[in-house]
């Protein structure tokens, strides 16, 4: 068998040396450190800041009561609504009522 000299160049491309691919692998690697302490670093803010905002609680228990308090509150001006509608109704009715009456009167009255 003959010996093949790994030094020349196949199909127009040259040998990578091991210690190129081995240096850019440490830096790659030295990138994606770095990136991770980054991100946790960031993940400790988020968590201490979040251990800060523990008196949110409180608000929380207030907006879920007051929201409550305005379905409620909405409730009622819907019932509300319903009873003016109807009283506007029967009133629209009663004037339509004395109109033609009033009409009815009015005409027996120049007839005579």
């Amino acid at each position: 068998m003959k010996k093949q000299d790994k030094t020349k160049e196949i199909f127009g491309l040259h040998k990578i040396p091991d210690s190129a691919i081995i240096k850019q692998q440490q830096v790659d690697i030295g990138i994606l450190k770095s990136t991770i302490d980054e991100l946790e670093y960031d993940l400790n803010i988020a968590n201490s800041k979040l251990n800060e905002c523990s008196d949110i609680q409180p608000f929380k228990e207030k907006i879920s009561k007051l929201s409550s308090k305005v379905e409620s509150l909405t409730v009622r001006l819907k019932l509300k609504d319903k009873e003016f509608n109807a009283r506007i109704n029967t009133l629209t009715r009663k004037n339509n009522a004395m109109k033609q009456q009033l009409f009815k009167d009015l005409k027996e009255s120049l007839k005579k």
